[in-house]
């Protein structure tokens, strides 16, 4: 398993058990929710920038969000570097 692949699985498994994240694992999971929040769509925008917030302070997702990041993100991110 390399080094990216790990950091996905450790901050799949925090935030599924509404665990915060710090260092390197904030900052890849910040990075797969930026562009979402910063999308011209003020509705995706604006759902993205709730995750983004609660990420940097720590807060448990909820259901949605947390599907959101784990099951599309997080899968996304995984399969463009396979």
């Amino acid at each position: 398993m390399n080094e990216l692949s790990a950091t996905l699985s450790s901050i799949s498994k925090k935030l599924s058990r509404g665990e915060s994240l710090k260092d390197d694992e904030l900052d890849h999971a910040l990075s797969l929710v930026y562009d979402n929040a910063n999308s011209e769509n003020k509705e995706t925008a604006d759902f993205y920038s709730g995750i983004y917030n609660k990420l940097i302070a720590g807060e448990k997702l909820g259901e949605y969000e947390l599907h959101m990041v784990v099951d599309v993100l997080i899968l996304h991110k995984r399969l463009g570097t396979a």
